[in-house]
């Protein structure tokens, strides 16, 4: 809502720098979120190697020409 006196440009300015901090909010939570996921549930030692062969298997099946 513009109020008398204040231009264009600093609201949408303002309204610029409030999505911004809504953004970053978000994504903190998000981290926040993925952080406490993986201390409640570690990956376990059978799923690195796993995903340790398949990342050999698929480099290995590159053409390296």
């Amino acid at each position: 809502m513009k109020r008398e006196g204040e231009s264009p440009a600093a609201v949408s300015s303002f309204s610029r720098a409030v999505q911004a901090f809504l953004r970053n909010l978000q994504k903190r939570k998000e981290v926040k979120r993925y952080v406490k996921g993986y201390l409640e549930f570690p990956e376990q030692a059978e799923e690195v190697d796993a995903v340790r062969r398949a990342s050999y298997a698929n480099l290995i099946a590159e053409p390296w020409d």
